[in-house]
């Protein structure tokens, strides 16, 4: 397209260049100021200097008017978002916006889960030419490879909130996982008892076990059985909020472990401190606890140390001494966690009520609905009872 110019005295010390491309308003415009103390020859061989270096910058797409300066943007991101691989999204935008919204230790298991499980299938694909096919076959490799259904849900949510995230920034066009369902268990999980707890006979020949273990051990061991709390917050408990009077300690804070930060304490988890009921003999335990560490000079403010210098104990720490404890006293194999189930599974089994128990172990009452509230031979019979004797109650 053919330029014009047209360039006009702008007040006293300035011209006013207008570049034309065709009819109408010009293109684009800008103003030449006079220098100080240039002569009429200095201003007449300026201008013009200035005037073709204005066409130059318009030839060349250097100046261009709003809209076009827009569309150039546009285009621009449509190619670098078809550039873009799955893997390049997730290090430059996805996980950078999670330092500000999520816990570092979440941060740490969903670049884990990346680097896994997504990034070798999908991280040098193009995020907008990613499709559904890709994705379910992703998932279903994985429960054709044996893996547990708890870990494909979790690829699954991931995945969800990430297409979620770009399609949200304009990233992609449409989200693939509108038309994915949630992962199923397989027919062989789904045979498998979803909540795996100690029964009442063998809490209580872990409570005689204890006993002859070191004193910490015993301590934490109870710890858990009374409250149900998960290891972190045991980890966290420190000595201001255990209460011996009232015997009642409080979780305010979750121990944490990552590569990067090394051990930390971090927020609880759903951000709510609670306070729990121990029975007096966990509570003489946790003070003989801490006798001993006077006597030991162990100066901290956790319960529980990793050693005499008053550091935290590590949230790995529980996780490999309670499958040898299991081991030596031939129990089954378990982790921490499994304290937790074994809590909520025989308080709800046992007539307790779900809001009080999920008040207790700091979950919500939908989660404890969800999972746990499994039921035994003795409780559905009890709850046949309960009916029966409504009616009979209702005949009188």
């Amino acid at each position: 397209m053919a330029t014009k110019l047209m360039t006009r005295k702008n007040g006293k010390g300035a011209y006013l260049i207008s570049v034309y491309r065709g009819k109408g308003k010009p293109y684009y415009y800008e103003t030449w100021n006079i220098p100080d103390g240039w002569s009429k020859t200095a201003i007449k061989r300026g201008l013009k200097k200035a005037e073709m270096d204005a066409i130059a910058r318009v030839k060349s797409g250097e100046a261009m008017t709003r809209s076009d300066k827009k569309e150039k943007e546009r285009l621009e991101k449509e190619a670098q978002d078809r550039a873009l691989t799955l893997k390049k999204y997730v290090e430059t935008i996805y996980m950078p916006s999670k330092e500000i919204t999520v816990a570092e230790h979440t941060r740490t298991s969903l670049q884990g889960i990346f680097r896994t499980h997504i990034f070798p299938v999908l991280g040098d694909s193009k995020m907008v030419e990613i499709k559904p096919v890709a994705i379910n076959a992703l998932l279903l490799n994985m429960q054709k490879n044996g893996k547990k259904h708890s870990t494909v849900v979790k690829v699954y949510n991931t995945l969800n909130n990430l297409f979620k995230n770009a399609y949200l920034d304009e990233t992609i066009p449409g989200n693939p996982m509108g038309k994915i369902a949630r992962p199923k268990a397989t027919k062989a999980e789904k045979t498998v008892r979803e909540i795996d707890a100690f029964t009442i006979e063998e809490i209580n020949y872990i409570k005689d076990c204890a006993e002859k273990e070191p004193l910490k051990w015993r301590a934490l061991l109870n710890l858990f059985i009374d409250t149900g709390c998960r290891r972190g917050e045991a980890l966290g408990l420190t000595w201001d909020n255990v209460h011996s009077e009232s015997l009642e300690v409080r979780f305010e804070g979750n121990l944490c472990y990552t590569p990067d930060r090394g051990v930390y304490v971090d927020t609880i988890k759903n951000g709510k401190a609670r306070t729990n009921v121990v029975t007096e003999h966990t509570m003489q335990l946790l003070q003989d606890l801490h006798k001993e560490q006077l006597r030991d000079a162990v100066i901290s403010p956790y319960v529980f140390t990793q050693d005499v210098r008053g550091g935290a104990m590590h949230p790995d720490s529980p996780s490999r001494y309670i499958p040898k404890f299991c081991k030596k006293y031939g129990l089954p194999e378990c982790r921490p966690h499994k304290f937790r189930h074994s809590f909520i599974s025989i308080a709800i089994t046992n007539g307790a009520d779900i809001a009080s128990v999920a008040a207790i172990v700091g979950d919500n009452i939908d989660t404890i609905l969800r999972i746990y509230t499994h039921a035994d031979e003795d409780s559905k019979a009890k709850a046949a009872n309960v009916y029966q004797m409504a009616l009979a109650n209702g005949r009188k």
